[in-house]
């Protein structure tokens, strides 16, 4: 060879060598830039992740707080009931109460299928009407 030969030799490895330093800088460039914008989204993530957590635990609570309203109407239901059924069987004999019965169109009617004991005892809803 040539020393003209061995000069575009070395242009073209030196070119070569170059152009990967380029490439691999601007690798490096944006792996920097997006370790940065992955660290944001963790950031954001871990706080959608706590938020979704506190949501959890307010809900339970509130479920909590809801199955107590329940129960307190289940209980409060069955009070109404027994006060309406024995108010219906004392207008039979109690000239009062048949007018409270009349005026306020207390009936009872027989639930189509009998009271689930699961529900802590509590009567079906549809036994007892007042318009």
């Amino acid at each position: 060879m040539n020393e003209k030969d061995d000069r575009g030799l070395v242009l073209a490895i030196g070119g070569i060598s170059l152009a990967w330093l380029v490439f691999f800088a601007a690798q490096i460039r944006v792996l920097s830039l997006e370790t940065a914008i992955f660290d944001e989204q963790h950031k954001a993530l871990t706080q959608q992740l706590e938020s979704a957590k506190t949501t959890e635990t307010h809900t339970d609570e509130a479920l909590q707080k809801r199955e107590a309203q329940i129960r307190h109407a289940q209980e409060t239901e069955i009070k109404y009931t027994d006060f309406f059924k024995e108010l219906i069987e004392l207008s039979k004999v109690d000239p009062d109460a048949r007018v409270l019965v009349l005026k306020w169109k207390i009936q009872s009617n027989p639930p189509a299928n009998p009271p689930s004991q699961t529900q802590s005892g509590a009567a079906d809803a549809t036994s007892l009407k007042r318009p």
